[in-house]
């Protein structure tokens, strides 16, 4: 939840965007997030430290999900 939260906030994303991110939408090494723009555009939200030490715990604590490729699930790894 502290993930969530944080990107939320720290990346200024509406409400929406971040139940549609993958994984694959984060770079841990640029500390940024792919998000969805107006007319089918992405854009590239930096993020802080902060924020990415959080995506990283929360990633570790969630672990793999065989089959998921949703960023951020339920507690029973459903989208």
């Amino acid at each position: 939840m502290k993930g969530t939260i944080l990107t939320l906030l720290d990346c200024d994303l509406r409400v929406s965007e971040p139940c549609s991110r993958t994984v694959a939408d984060l770079s841990f090494y640029s500390r940024a997030v792919k998000v969805p723009g107006k007319g089918a555009k992405e854009r590239v939200v930096p993020s802080g430290e902060a924020t990415r030490q959080a995506l990283m715990d929360y990633l570790a604590r969630r672990g793999e999900l065989p089959g998921q490729r949703a960023l951020f699930v339920t507690c029973y790894g459903e989208t």
